[in-house]
């Protein structure tokens, strides 16, 4: 079972990222062709997989079923209302190496380096820390 032994055997030429399936590699591929075609009717904006254009398509019925549990602030997505839990968390799991300066999200970090004076080459292998407190 490759799935539970997190075997991944399957490489995009492309990027090098791995997958366990040869189907998941195939879908995967899609993103490097371009090939777009699955349309949003509302918009026409156009998407590779039909999952993303299912996803896309709840942000024009203005449904939000995902509600954080301490402000009540409701989301559209499940993985917004997961970015947004950290707020009440507290949690700064990146930490820049020159400063030590903690944030939350990933993109903070990242912008916040940009404060820093450092090429990006060095910036992106250096200083970018992730802690596992």
């Amino acid at each position: 079972m490759v799935t539970h032994t997190g075997e991944k055997k399957y490489q995009c030429s492309a990027c090098n990222t791995t997958f366990s399936h040869h189907a998941l590699l195939k879908q995967h591929m899609v993103t490097h062709t371009g090939e777009r075609k699955y349309q949003c009717s509302t918009c026409n904006k156009t998407f590779c997989h039909r999952a993303s254009l299912k996803h896309h398509m709840e942000t024009h019925t203005g449904q939000k079923k995902y509600q954080c549990p301490v402000c009540n602030r409701t989301f559209a997505h499940r993985p917004s209302l997961k970015y947004h839990m950290v707020t009440h968390t507290g949690e700064k799991k990146y930490q820049c190496s020159v400063c030590n300066r903690t944030f939350s999200h990933y993109g903070n970090l990242k912008q916040h380096i940009a404060t820093h004076t450092f090429s990006i080459p060095f910036v992106a292998e250096n200083i970018i820390m992730m802690t596992m407190n």
